[in-house]
């Protein structure tokens, strides 16, 4: 039967043909179970990506052994603010930390 479609086609009909399309159909089918499980695992990772930063920047404004030290909260929160500051700003976080020092004391 299989033989039959095949060669109506003009495909190739030898028997090694014939296994490595079932083969690659396997595969094929196997791959699309694959991402079907995929599809839980993708939103999981965004949520993941986006729910870490979330929550460690509550720990470290609220529950964190440091948060008591005076500054900027974002600071605080995030290493992100020193990107902005020498990347966007050209290199002025060290005169940011001058500012705070005066503003916050220490």
């Amino acid at each position: 039967m299989l033989f039959a479609f095949f060669s109506r086609f003009g495909f190739l009909c030898r028997a090694s043909d014939i296994d490595l399309l079932v083969i690659s159909l396997h595969f094929i089918m196997n791959a699309f179970s694959i991402l079907k499980e995929l599809s839980w695992t993708v939103p999981g990772l965004f949520l993941a990506s986006v729910l870490y930063p979330v929550l460690l920047g509550i720990y470290r404004i609220y529950f964190s052994p440091l948060r008591k030290i005076p500054g900027p909260k974002l600071s605080i929160a995030t290493a992100w603010v020193e990107v902005w500051y020498d990347v966007v700003k050209g290199g002025q976080f060290t005169f940011a930390i001058e500012k705070w020092h005066q503003q916050y004391g220490s």
